[in-house]
């Protein structure tokens, strides 16, 4: 008598593994460009269509092509081994998916390639289970594998992407099933395919599917930087470098905490085509700034440089104006928000000239949450202390919890795995030709989507709007007169 062993059992392509280029035939487009053959593609996606309904093999399909495009044998064995190694540098790892399979389960895969060939796509996918793989042209489709199947196993749940073969098939012999739809194409990501910016929608497409967290709060942090912040940025740091141009800055000068990550981008980005700084500030330290500040302040601001912000009034900055050595100040900011608080009406100094992608309004765009979306993993500033002309800063007390700072941690890794993609996709004809006012179209489209995202307000928004009132308290009482020191105590 057989003992039967319960098992799961997946699809491969699009369920545990999906290709960077999105679809299969854009394999073949690729290739195209790449031999430099007209009409590659399409000669290729017929030799195809020609056999469907039958049982046929990879060599089948290139018997085809050989014959169309009349070709020896060793050019016709080479473009195949071009397709292979085109589709391993596409494919990456349906990671949530993956997480599913354990040691003993059951691969199925309706496919014209070899079990070899897709082993190794798994493989180039990091994928690392003790698994079977069933291969052949139309077993799930037509329902041919089940019956030898639960002849051995119990089946417990088939997990694949095709409502027919990996749905209504299965169901027709009892077996469980769930549909995934991770592979395919998400809104924000057709948002940037509709707008030309394919490369971009494809790596932000191959993010979230190489990350995944288990907790579903952890989950949606990652999500939050691939989906929405991180495209802001992209689009930001866009405009900014066409702004700096214009205004023939050599340096960027990005303000804490809120540009902690977005130097990082844009030196990514547009490397060697400015100097960039991290420049330590904060509201409090510029109206309550003492001698060591300002001369820090006025070591790193200079005439050649764009002073760099998320968001704000930019009412503390015209303030410390006065203090500062530079004939004319540039700021850009995503967000400009009105000077609309009663200490905020002092006559302030005319030598600040402001750049900005959104003015203003607070109805759709919530600069709390794009905020939120882009802390630093260190406290505010409170001021800077020179120790023999190296300036050091010190800063107020962390106020967020460790729980904050855990998902503020994971921010930054999602972030980071960003960056480190930019340069794999090849977004660089992204960076070239484009229309600043689409771009400011998309900077408005991301950052309207992020202003909705209630789990960053709920997480995170006790504690900064706790911060930020007690920063508020302080420059009210300070607005008629300016320190000369830093209060030592603590807010």
């Amino acid at each position: 008598m057989i003992v039967k062993r319960t098992i799961n059992t997946f699809d491969v392509f699009d369920t545990l593994i999906a290709r960077r280029c999105v679809t299969p035939t854009n394999i073949f487009v690729i290739m195209e460009e790449r031999l430099g053959i007209p009409n590659f593609a399409n000669i290729r996606i017929q030799s195809e269509r020609d056999l469907l309904g039958a049982h046929y093999s990879f060599d089948q399909i290139y018997e085809g092509v050989k014959r169309v495009l009349g070709l020896d044998h060793t050019t016709v064995t080479s473009i195949m081994e071009l397709e292979i190694s085109i589709e391993l540098e596409n494919i990456i790892p349906i990671k949530e998916n993956i997480t599913k399979v354990r040691d003993g389960d059951l691969l199925i895969s309706d496919q014209y390639l070899s079990r070899e060939i897709i082993m190794s796509f798994l493989k180039a996918a990091g994928f690392d289970k003790q698994c079977a793989l069933i291969v052949s042209n139309y077993g799930k489709h037509h329902g041919e594998i089940w019956p030898a199947i639960l002849a051995r196993f119990d089946i417990e749940r088939h997990l694949g992407d095709n409502p027919h073969a990996d749905g209504y098939s299965p169901a027709q012999h009892g077996i469980d099933f769930e549909l995934t739809d991770r592979s395919q194409i998400q809104p924000v990501e057709k948002i940037l395919f509709e707008a030309q910016f394919s490369k971009l929608a494809s790596l932000m497409r191959a993010l979230r599917l190489t990350t995944w967290e288990e907790d579903n709060i952890r989950r949606r942090v990652q999500e939050t930087q691939l989906l929405l912040n991180f495209p802001i940025l992209i689009f930001s740091s866009m405009i900014l470098r066409k702004t700096a141009q214009h205004l023939n800055k050599s340096r960027i000068v990005f303000s804490a905490r809120d540009c902690f990550k977005w130097k990082i981008l844009f030196e990514t980005l547009f490397p060697n085509e400015f100097e960039c700084e991290y420049y330590y500030t904060s509201r409090y330290s510029k109206c309550l700034g003492d001698e060591d500040y300002i001369s820090y302040s006025n070591k790193i601001i200079s005439d050649d440089c764009i002073i760099v912000d998320l968001c704000g009034s930019g009412w503390s900055l015209e303030k410390f104006a006065q203090d500062l050595l530079c004939e004319t100040l540039d700021v850009f900011f995503i967000h400009k928000m009105p000077q609309n608080r009663d200490y905020m009406q002092d006559s302030l100094h005319p030598k600040c000239r402001f750049h900005h992608i959104v003015e203003n309004s607070f109805d759709v765009y919530k600069n709390h949450i794009l905020e939120i979306a882009n802390f630093a993993s260190h406290p505010m500033l409170r001021t800077m202390a020179n120790v023999k002309d190296v300036f050091c800063p010190i800063f107020f007390k962390e106020g967020r919890s460790d729980t904050e700072l855990s998902y503020i941690a994971l921010q930054h890794e999602t972030f980071d795995a960003c960056v480190d993609a930019v340069s794999q996709f090849g977004i660089d004809e992204h960076l070239t030709e484009f229309n600043v006012n689409i771009l400011c179209d998309l900077v408005k489209i991301f950052y309207r989507l992020l202003s909705q995202d209630v789990f960053s307000h709920t997480v995170y928004a006790a504690n900064f709007f706790k911060e930020n009132g007690e920063v508020e308290s302080k420059l009210a009482q300070l607005s008629k007169s300016r320190r000369t020191h830093v209060d030592s105590r603590p807010f």
